[in-house]
């Protein structure tokens, strides 16, 4: 299932433009790591990258992807603003998300925060279900969050992105 997946969007890569986050693309059967898309994954915090519609690109490298969530990257390539938008902090979506991409632990993701609000910013909006975390994506330019696989991604304008090695 996972090369078939890898295949789907290896094709899908191929026929759009790939925004300049983005690695070049070599499509290698395991060269990109493919959210769970309506996979059998249906463990608990499986999860989708979902992107405001017009963002281009269908893939981020899982460094650049964690660095925009822990709000070190502020703008894309093109210049727009990064508004990312996290899950609340007991659900398991979250806490999934936060050990595959971010590669850290509840503990040290709170320090982080509260350095983030000590240097004067403030840390990503919070959304309390999957639905919120879609209309806010999809209504907001330059948007990024994460979703469970049951989401109603199909109901809304936005984007799925596939996540890539570090870049």
């Amino acid at each position: 299932m996972t090369k078939t997946l890898s295949i789907l969007t290896a094709a899908l890569l191929a026929l759009s433009p790939v925004a300049a986050w983005t690695t070049p693309f070599e499509p290698e059967a395991e060269s990109v790591l493919v959210p769970p898309e309506r996979s059998n994954d249906s463990s608990p915090g499986a999860y989708l990258v979902v992107s405001h519609a017009a963002l281009d690109g269908l893939a981020i490298p899982r460094d650049v992807l964690a660095s925009v969530f822990l709000l070190h990257k502020t703008r894309w390539q093109n210049g727009e603003e990064i508004h990312v938008v996290d899950q609340s902090m007991s659900s398991p979506v979250r806490a999934r998300f936060s050990r595959d991409v971010l590669e850290r632990s509840p503990r040290e993701l709170l320090a982080h925060w509260r350095d983030v609000i000590r240097s004067g910013r403030r840390p990503p909006r919070v959304k309390s279900t999957d639905e919120e975390v879609l209309a806010y994506v999809a209504s907001t330019p330059g948007a990024i969050g994460y979703v469970t696989v049951s989401a109603p991604v199909r109901d809304v304008p936005v984007k799925i992105l596939a996540i890539q090695p570090d870049s």
